[in-house]
């Protein structure tokens, strides 16, 4: 579960324009866990997305309930003197892309295709972060979602 969500938000970050995942060679999305990809080893963009938690929890023994939570920033380029304005204005960006990314994930959920693998949507939340990376503020997106737990396949158990 965990990779193909993982590609499908990667997607995500590539077709979003103000993202523009790996044009320029340069990285608008990290995977979870990853730390391959850092500002420090200047392979990322000035805004970009984290994937920095990812858990399931069983409810009504037939379902599980996932939370994904994204960081998505933007450095504030903080110049002496101007670091409030910097910071306003890193945090309402990575607000509009946060918006962005969440109300097409709604779209493709209710598509009935694209996410039909990862089951039913829940709420979102937006909390803000900040000072991440050094220089990033941002917002943090929190996606629930729910699928039904997978039976037990008897031919990989002996009896």
């Amino acid at each position: 579960m965990l990779a193909e969500w993982e590609t499908y938000l990667e997607t995500l970050c590539k077709n979003y324009k103000p993202l523009g995942h790996l044009s320029n060679g340069k990285r608008a999305w990290v995977p979870y866990g990853s730390d391959e990809v850092a500002p420090e080893k200047g392979n990322l963009k000035p805004n970009y997305v984290k994937h920095v938690e990812f858990d399931a929890q069983g409810e009504d023994y037939n379902i599980w309930k996932y939370t994904s939570s994204l960081q998505v920033l933007v450095n504030a380029n903080i110049a002496k003197g101007n670091a409030e304005g910097a910071i306003r204005q890193a945090r309402q960006l990575a607000l509009k892309i946060a918006q962005q990314l969440d109300a097409r994930i709604i779209s493709d959920f209710e598509d009935g295709t694209t996410c039909s693998t990862f089951g039913d949507l829940g709420q979102s939340r937006l909390t803000p972060v900040g000072m991440v990376d050094e220089s990033a503020y941002g917002w943090q997106l929190d996606i629930n979602f729910s699928n039904y737990r997978p039976d037990v396949d008897t031919d990989e158990w002996e009896e």
